[in-house]
């Protein structure tokens, strides 16, 4: 059975990860593994080993820090969350509330790349005058601006992938 190993860097003394999780999966198709071992030997003998930092790495002695060895199909196979990936006990999980804030801050990655778009294209018309173009403009960056506040991420979303197709029209 292919496994995966995960630990939370919490629990590891590690604060500044941006990621609860940290989640290695094996390359079972290593060019250099070694013939007759099944996935489970290798796994345990040459990439977990490996892989799992220790407690105190100058110590060749020191024990793994905390971690689960568990099925790979324990972590979902859409990582568009990973940053809101969370352990439950039965299985990986996307906490939802961290999955929305991360959809909110693409969502104001690509209203900012708009806006900044738009400042030529205003600056242009407020050299030449063009009154019907100004406001046509500032009516756009408003729109832009309020996007955060006015777009509702909520409602209907219970799912990643719910979540990930709620995208606001006026960026497409």
């Amino acid at each position: 059975m292919k496994r995966r190993a995960i630990w939370k860097h919490s629990d590891n003394g590690i604060r500044d990860s941006l990621t609860e999780l940290a989640i290695a999966t094996p390359n079972y198709d290593m060019e250099d593994r070694e013939l007759g071992l099944t996935d489970d030997d290798w796994a345990e003998k040459f990439f977990f080993d490996r892989t799992i930092p220790k407690v105190n790495p100058d110590d060749p002695k020191s024990k793994r820090i905390n971690h689960k060895i568990v099925p790979h199909d324990y972590v979902p196979s859409n990582w568009q969350f990973r940053n809101a990936f969370t352990d439950n006990g039965l299985a990986v999980v996307v906490d939802m509330d961290k999955a929305r804030e991360i959809q909110l801050n693409r969502i104001r990655v690509a209203r900012n790349a708009k806006l900044k778009d738009l400042d030529v294209p205003f600056m242009r018309a407020l050299e030449s005058g063009n009154q019907t173009a100004i406001q046509m403009i500032t009516e756009q960056k408003r729109i832009l601006r309020d996007l955060p506040k006015t777009f509702d991420i909520t409602t209907g979303v219970l799912t990643p992938e719910q979540l990930s197709a709620k995208w606001p029209a006026v960026l497409d």
